[in-house]
């Protein structure tokens, strides 16, 4: 939501068509799970991609990625 945010300030508009060039205009953007360097442009239109993406467990009280032991 933040980055759509930052596209309508960028576009200045809620119309469709502008906030479209604004997600264009974001530079980089300091998210939840990575920081962003320029997720969209005219032929990438998802920001997160497979190398964003980590299987996880339940180890007692943590969450640990897949593969790595407890401490």
């Amino acid at each position: 939501m933040r980055i759509t945010a930052l596209a309508i300030a960028a576009a200045g508009s809620t119309d469709g068509d502008a906030i479209r060039q604004g997600f264009y205009k974001i530079g980089t953007y300091d998210g939840l799970i990575k920081t962003y360097a320029q997720p969209f442009n005219a032929t990438t239109h998802d920001a997160i991609n497979e190398n964003d993406y980590v299987w996880t467990r339940f180890v007692g009280d943590e969450i640990l990625p897949v593969g790595m032991a407890s401490k």
